[in-house]
């Protein structure tokens, strides 16, 4: 269960989560393995040790400032505020790099299950033009004064307990992922309150967070046969031409049994979404969202693909 507040003035995410773990290995466990993958940005990252470098007879300003100390990374990775149990007594951890371990107060058995809390935030990176490149951030736009935000690997969490190796605790360093557990998530998203929100799994609120123009559209998308606009290109337009909002709202979601939960938010998106229905006449939602500069061909094929 996961509560978090974008600030898009400090390019800041803020979260809290409560972590059930059950243990359906046949090993008693006397401590967990997380995953803080937002540490790959950090200054003690082994990805910033891993590439030779070299001034070549022309270089950018880009590539000089790659020979640079990684001074500016101190910012960036993850803050841990607090680990808890549930009676709010203290855990011990230990952060090595993009590995944390908690230790249980007690050993957990096969077939038991252990809840905590974590308490975090970190700063995003711009994706785009940061010395440290990742796929979670934003991107920022200067002609509009915008930011296209992708929140991926970004919450503290638990690690592959396998068969063959026990614990996955090898160092996430941006070229490699790992197998993540399976999980069921209930998310609560605070950001402003004229950006718009994708994510994993399926939204509850709609009919509270989006105009009721907007949610007829969202009702009508459920059985057409081409991709309907749920926020029109006009509606994205203008949306991009107001201050930031100082009002925020909340979009919650919910996904069972998957293995991770990445969302996107940004105040540019136009939103499309047509269904899909397989053999056996399941339906699925299929989206995209997109920025204006991306219109004339994600507005043709995007959703298209996504149904395909």
């Amino acid at each position: 269960d996961i509560e978090c507040v974008l600030d898009e003035k400090l390019n800041q995410l803020r979260g809290q989560e409560r972590i059930t773990y059950y243990n359906q290995s046949p090993s008693t466990l006397t401590y967990l393995w997380m995953q803080l993958d937002e540490n790959e940005h950090s200054a003690e990252s082994d990805k910033h040790k891993m590439d030779s470098r070299q001034i070549n007879g022309v270089m950018s300003e880009d590539a000089l400032r790659m020979l640079e100390p990684w001074r500016e990374l101190n910012q960036y990775g993850d803050k841990i505020i607090s680990i808890l149990d549930e009676n709010q007594t203290p855990l011990p951890y230990t952060i090595n790099q993009t590995m944390m371990r908690v230790n249980l107060p007690h050993p957990l058995k096969p077939g038991e299950q252990f809840s905590f809390n974590v308490s975090w935030y970190y700063n995003l990176i711009d994706r785009m033009n940061s010395t440290s490149w990742g796929r979670g951030g934003y991107e920022h736009f200067e002609k509009d004064g915008n930011s296209l935000y992708t929140i991926v690997q970004w919450y503290p969490r638990l690690c592959a307990y396998t068969d063959d190796a026990g614990w996955q605790n090898k160092q996430f360093v941006g070229r490699g992922e790992f197998a993540l557990t399976f999980g069921d998530y209930d998310v609560n998203i605070t950001l402003p309150s004229d950006h718009v929100v994708a994510g994993t799994g399926e939204c509850l609120n709609y009919k509270e967070i989006l105009t009721s123009a907007q949610y007829n559209r969202w009702m009508q998308s459920q059985s057409v046969k081409s991709p309907l606009e749920i926020v029109t290109l006009a509606e994205a337009r203008a949306n991009e031409l107001t201050p930031i909002s100082t009002k925020t709202k909340t979009w919650r979601y919910t996904a069972k049994n998957v293995r991770d939960f990445a969302w996107t938010a940004s105040k540019k998106f136009v939103w499309d979404a047509m269904p899909h229905y397989n053999e056996l006449g399941q339906k699925v939602m299929c989206m995209s969202l997109y920025g204006k500069e991306a219109y004339p061909i994600y507005n043709k094929y995007s959703t298209k693909v996504v149904d395909h």
